[in-house]
C-alpha cells in the first residue's frame, strides 16, 4: 500500500502549488520537540503561539507556524538533573509551566516546579519549586491525566501540591512569586490531602479528595469548606468533573445505584443524581479519557453495562434525567486497552487498540456505527479536528510498507493522506496544531523532524490532467473527503473518474461522471453543468442543496444516473433538484412531510404508454423505504416539450401504476414557458408525467354539470353543481397558480371577496377533476 503514494510525495516536493510544505527543519536547529502527546497540543497554545518541551531536558521551545517564529525561548533545566517539561496551563497573561525534574533515581526522588512565561526569556522565571517525594508533587491539572486546568480566571490559578511541612494540599497562584501560596492545610501538619478536578463555577472552585468528599474555595482558608454529600454519596476520585450549565457534574457511587452520573449546585440539597444509567451496582473504574467533554446538547460519560466486562458505552446528559440518553448499543470502549479518541462538531471518534476498532457517534442516540474493525493497523493515535476533518497517524508502529504515516477521516472514509517518509520508514507525524487556517505537524521524512504546513485548499488545478482521482490535480496535493469544501475553476473539463467527494463545492468547470458518484454534504453551487451518465449525485447532509441551477447550469441525468436526497424529511421543508436531460431542463421541488426517508430522482426524455395530449417528459421518483411518506412535489417542463394534443388549461400530474396513468391531486399549470404544475399527498411512487386529464385513467367530468352565475360578475357570483357533487373540493386559483380560496361545495356556493381579474376554479370529486374560468369585472 505504501508504494503507491511514492509519486504523490514527488509532487508534494517539487510543485510550488502543492500545499504540504516544510516550515522548519526543527532537527537540523536542534529544538525537536518531545511532546508527542496529541492531549498536550491541544491545551499549550497561549497568544495564538504554542509552546512545548525541547529535547531531553525542560527547553522551553515556541511555534508560530512561521520559521523564524520556531525556536527556543529558554532553558529551564538544571545541569545533572532530570527535566522535562510536562504541562502548560494558559492562563490570561501568561502561561504557566509545570517542570518534572528527577533528583535520584535510588532512592527515587522527584520535586516539580512551577514556572511562569510570556513566551520570552526575560518574562519567563521560576514561581515555586516543590519538594521532592516520590510522586508527583503538584497536579496541575483538572483530573489525572488531563492538561488543563479548568480553575482559571485570569491569572488565577488552583492546584494541589507539596512541601515536607504540609504534605499534599491546596495551593493557588496569580503569577507571581508571592501570590503562590497554599491556601489551606486541610490535613494538619505533614498529613496529604489528595486532591483533584479542580473546576470553577460562579466565583468559587470545587474539587474533590481522595477519600470522595466534594469542596468549595474562594482562595481563603475560611472559605475552603467541606460540601456535605447526600448520605451513602462518594464522589469518584480517578476522574473528573465539569461545570455545565451552571451546575456540577461528576460521578457518584452509593450502594443503591452503583457509579452514576450527579449533579449539584454546591449544595448539600442541590445535589442528586441525573439517571440510573447503568444496572451495576458496584464500585469499579470508570474510563477518564473521555469523561464530561462538551459535545452539543450535554457532556459525554462512560458506562459499564455489564458485570465482568471492561467495555463502555458511551452515554450524554444535559444534566437532566431526560436529557440523558445513550449513543452507542456497541460495548466498543475497552477501558482496560489503550483508547484514543478525536472529536469534531459533527463527530466524536474512538479508536480500540486491542480490538482494533474505529468507532464514531454523532453525539445523537441511534447515531453510532462502527467505520472499520479487525484493521490490520497497530494504532490510530493524535486525533485532532482541522476543518471538520479528522487528521491521526495511523500505521504499524514497526518499520515496514504501513509505517506511521498521516491519515483523515470524514466519518465515512478514513484514507492516508501523504506518505512523507517513502519507502519502509515510518514519519511519525504528531503535534498537530492550527494556526490561523493552516493545519501543522511535525514529522520525519528520513532526514530528521520537519515542522510541516497544509492549508488545505482544495481547488482543483489540472496540474496533471482532468481526473478528479488524482490528488495532484489539487492544490492540496490529495483530494477531498466529505468534510472538505472544494472549488472546480473555470477552463476546465474535470472527469470524474471515482467517487467523488466534498462538503460543499463549487462548480465552475463541467463535470463528467464516467465512473463514479458525486457525494456532498453541504451546498452544490452550479455554475456549470454536471452530467451523471450512469452514475449517482447524492446529497448526504441533514441540509445539502443545490444552488444556482438554471437552464444552462443543471444536472443532467442521462442513462440511469440519478439524484439521491439522503434524510428528507419535514424539518428539511422543500428540495430544490434543477435535473435535466441533454436537451431539456426539467427541474423538480421535493417536500416530504411524512417519515424521513431517502428519495431518488432522474428525469428522461418522451412518455410512454398514452397517445393524449402530454408534456414528452417523465420523472422517476422513488424511495429506499416504501410507506410512511407524504410527498408534495412540482414538475417543471418547456413548451417545446408539449405535445400537439396537450392542453395546459386540463393538464394534471400523472401517476404511472396498474399499467395506466392514474391522477394525482395535484395544482393548475403556472408561469409563461417555462411551466410548472405541483401534486400533493403522493405515497406512493414510480414514473411521472404532465398528461390531460382525458389521457388518465381517471377521467374529468363534464364541465355541463356546474353552473357560474353570473360569468362575468361583479365579485357576486354562485356555483351550483348537482347534488351528487355536494361535498367536493373546490380551490380557486389565480393565473399565478396561487391558491386563493380553498373550500366544500354546498348546494349554492357564493363569494364576493375577489378582486377584479381572471380566476380558475377547479372542483375535484374523488378522482376526478375539472376545471372552470371566472371572470370578475
Amino acid at each position: 500500500m505504501k508504494k503507491i503514494y511514492t509519486t504523490l510525495l514527488l509532487v508534494i516536493g517539487l510543485y510550488a502549488n502543492a500545499q504540504l510544505t516544510i516550515v522548519k527543519d526543527v532537527a537540523a536547529a536542534g529544538i525537536t520537540p518531545t511532546s508527542d502527546k496529541q492531549v498536550f497540543w491541544q491545551n499549550n497554545k497561549w497568544n495564538n503561539k504554542f509552546y512545548f518541551n525541547i529535547g531531553t531536558t525542560a527547553k522551553l521551545g515556541v511555534t508560530d507556524g512561521t520559521d523564524a517564529g520556531t525556536f527556543l525561548v529558554k532553558d529551564l533545566g538544571v545541569a545533572g538533573v532530570s527535566t522535562l517539561i510536562s504541562k502548560i496551563i494558559p492562563a490570561q497573561d501568561f502561561f504557566y509551566i509545570q517542570v518534572d525534574a528527577i533528583d535520584s533515581y535510588s532512592p527515587y526522588t522527584l520535586h516539580n516546579e512551577l514556572w511562569r512565561s510570556d513566551g520570552t526569556a526575560a518574562g519567563t522565571f521560576l514561581l515555586k519549586k516543590f519538594d521532592p517525594t516520590i510522586s508527583y508533587p503538584i497536579n496541575l491539572g483538572s483530573d489525572i491525566s488531563e492538561y488543563c486546568n479548568n480553575s482559571i480566571l485570569g491569572n488565577e490559578m488552583f492546584f494541589a501540591g507539596f512541601t515536607t511541612a504540609n504534605g499534599y494540599e491546596l495551593w493557588k497562584s496569580d503569577g507571581t512569586v508571592s501570590g503562590t501560596v497554599m491556601v489551606k492545610d486541610m490535613t494538619a501538619g505533614a498529613g496529604n490531602t489528595p486532591m483533584d478536578g479542580f473546576t470553577r463555577l460562579g466565583s468559587n472552585v470545587y474539587f474533590f479528595t481522595g477519600s470522595g468528599q466534594l469542596w468549595r474555595t474562594n482562595g481563603t482558608d475560611a472559605g475552603t469548606v467541606n460540601i456535605p454529600l447526600p448520605a451513602g454519596l462518594t464522589v469518584y476520585v480517578y476522574n473528573t468533573m465539569v461545570a455545565y450549565n451552571g451546575k456540577l457534574i461528576f460521578i457518584g457511587y452509593d450502594a443503591t445505584n452503583g457509579m452514576e452520573p450527579w449533579i449539584s449546585d454546591g449544595t448539600t440539597a442541590g445535589t442528586h443524581i441525573i439517571a440510573n444509567t447503568s444496572p451495576r451496582t458496584d464500585y469499579y473504574y470508570v474510563l477518564k479519557d473521555l469523561m464530561f467533554k462538551e459535545v452539543p446538547g450535554g457532556v459525554l460519560f462512560q458506562q459499564l453495562m455489564t458485570s465482568g466486562s471492561n467495555k463502555n458505552t458511551l452515554w450524554k446528559t444535559d444534566g437532566t434525567s431526560s436529557g440523558t440518553v445513550q449513543l452507542s448499543n456497541l460495548d466498543v470502549i475497552d477501558e482496560q486497552s489503550g483508547v484514543d479518541f478525536g472529536m469534531t462538531q459533527q463527530s466524536i471518534y474512538v479508536y480500540n487498540q486491542s480490538q482494533k476498532t474505529f468507532f464514531k457517534s454523532n453525539y445523537q442516540p441511534g447515531g453510532s456505527s462502527v467505520i472499520s474493525q479487525n484493521l490490520a493497523y497497530n494504532q490510530f493515535k493524535n486525533f485532532y479536528n482541522f476543518k471538520n476533518t479528522l487528521w491521526f497517524s495511523s500505521g504499524i508502529a514497526a518499520f515496514g510498507s504501513d509505517a506511521f504515516e498521516p491519515w483523515r477521516c470524514d466519518g465515512f472514509q478514513t484514507v492516508k493522506t501523504f506518505d512523507i517518509n517513502p519507502g519502509v520508514g515510518p514519519s511519525t507525524p504528531f503535534g498537530y496544531f492550527e494556526i490561523n487556517n493552516d493545519l501543522y505537524f511535525f514529522a520525519n521524512n528520513g532526514g530528521g523532524v520537519k515542522l510541516y504546513k497544509f492549508n488545505g485548499d482544495f481547488t482543483f488545478n489540472n496540474s496533471v490532467n482532468n481526473n478528479w482521482s488524482n490528488g495532484s490535480n489539487w492544490n492540496a496535493g490529495t483530494t477531498p473527503l466529505l468534510t472538505e469544501d472544494a472549488t472546480i475553476p473555470s477552463g476546465f473539463n474535470i472527469n470524474v473518474d471515482g467517487n467523488a467527494f466534498a462538503n460543499n463545492l463549487n462548480v465552475s468547470s463541467p463535470l463528467n461522471l464516467t465512473t463514479g458518484n458525486l457525494n456532498f454534504r453541504g451546498n452544490l453551487s452550479l455554475n456549470a453543468p454536471v452530467t451523471l451518465n450512469a452514475n449517482n449525485v447524492n446529497l448526504k447532509g441533514e441540509n445539502a442543496a443545490i444552488l444556482n441551477g438554471n437552464a444552462i447550469n443543471y444536472l443532467t441525468t442521462n442513462g440511469a444516473g440519478t439524484v439521491n436526497v439522503e434524510n428528507l424529511n419535514p424539518t428539511r421543508g422543500q428540495v430544490n433538484l434543477p435535473i435535466g436531460t441533454a436537451t431539456n431542463y426539467n427541474p423538480i421541488t421535493i417536500e416530504n412531510t411524512g417519515t424521513s426517508d431517502t428519495f431518488s430522482v432522474n428525469v428522461q426524455d418522451g412518455i410512454s404508454n398514452t397517445t393524449g395530449g402530454a408534456v414528452n417528459a417523465t420523472w422517476n421518483i422513488s424511495e429506499a423505504i416504501a410507506g410512511d411518506s407524504n410527498v408534495n412535489v412540482s414538475f417543471t417542463w418547456n413548451q417545446t416539450q408539449e405535445n400537439g394534443l396537450f392542453n395546459r388549461n386540463t393538464a394534471a400530474v400523472g401517476h404511472y401504476y396498474n399499467a395506466t396513468w392514474n391522477s394525482e391531486s395535484s395544482s393548475i399549470v403556472t408561469g409563461t414557458n417555462p411551466y410548472t404544475i405541483s401534486a400533493t399527498n403522493i405515497s406512493s411512487f414510480s414514473p411521472f408525467g404532465v398528461l390531460n386529464q382525458s389521457a388518465l385513467g381517471n377521467t374529468s367530468f363534464t364541465t355541463a354539470e356546474i353552473s357560474i352565475y353570473p360569468n362575468p360578475s361583479n365579485g357576486n357570483f354562485a356555483i351550483q353543481v348537482p347534488d351528487s357533487f355536494i361535498g367536493s373540493r373546490a380551490v380557486i386559483y389565480n393565473l399565478l397558480g396561487q391558491s386563493i380560496k380553498e373550500f366544500s361545495i354546498d348546494e349554492v356556493n357564493q363569494n364576493t371577496n375577489l378582486e377584479k381579474g381572471v380566476y380558475l376554479l377547479q372542483i375535484q370529486k374523488g378522482n376526478q377533476v375539472s376545471t372552470k374560468k371566472i371572470i370578475i369585472k
